[in-house]
This record gives structure tokens, C-alpha cells and sequence, in this order.
């Protein structure tokens, strides 16, 4: 299923377009911000390939299995935002060394690398 806010993105896409802008996925609910905002209420992720994405999510959200899908599609870049907290990460997905020696990968194959960012890279982006 497609998340929700994502068709127009998705149509888009379609037509060989991409959104200039980061794309926030929420974890939150519905946002009143300028930058397009999907809900985290889907599973078809493919349409982040090659685009920057930032999870918006709070202590207590099961964001891993979220930010792992969203990984597996390819994004340029993908972060993470504590809503609460006002602190993010970077995320990238890495392929578990103990399945390094497969012939065919699957999602199952790779693991969350999350890397905290320090004060200053929390400020700017709250500056943004």
C-alpha cells in the first residue's frame, strides 16, 4: 500500500520527476510543514529511491523496521528526527558481514547503522 501523501510524489515519479525538496516521513501524525510530508502508514517505499528522506518520529516509535524498509529502496540520504528530543541521526543500511558470502540479497541481509549527530548538525537542521 502506498503511505499516505505519497501519490502525488509517486505520480511524479512517473513521469520522470523528483521532488526538490526533503521528503519527511512521519511517525507523528499529520505536520504543517513546507517540505511534502507522507504518513508512515504504507509498505510500498520504492518511490524514495534517489531522494533525501527524513523519519520524524519520537521515543517509544518502532522507527527501526520503518527506516530499514525506506533504506532498501535506495533513498540519496536518509535521516532521523526525534521530535521530543530535537535530535537526529543519519541512517544508512549495511550489509550484515555474516551474509556476505550469498549470492542474492534480501532485506533480511542487512542491518541499521543509526549515527547520532552532534549539537551543531541538531541546531542547523533546526534552523532549516
Amino acid at each position: 500500500m502506498t503511505p499516505t501523501g505519497a501519490a502525488p510524489i509517486l505520480q511524479a515519479r512517473i513521469q520522470g520527476k523528483r521532488p526538490a525538496d526533503l521528503l519527511i516521513v512521519s511517525m507523528v501524525g499529520r505536520l504543517n510543514e513546507v517540505n511534502p510530508v507522507i504518513l508512515a502508514d504504507g509498505n510500498d517505499w520504492r518511490f524514495v529511491e534517489g531522494l533525501q528522506i527524513c523519519v520524524f518520529t519520537k521515543r517509544g516509535k518502532p522507527f527501526r523496521e520503518l527506516c530499514k524498509q525506506i533504506a532498501y529502496n535506495g533513498p540519496q540520504a536518509l535521516w532521523l528526527w526525534d521530535v521530543e528530543n530535537r535530535e537526529g541521526a543519519t541512517v544508512r543500511l549495511l550489509l550484515d558481514p555474516e551474509k556476505i558470502d550469498k549470492k542474492r540479497f534480501t532485506i533480511d541481509d542487512y542491518v541499521l547503522d543509526i549515527e547520532p549527530w552532534g549539537r551543531i548538525a541538531n541546531r542547523d537542521f533546526e534552523d532549516v
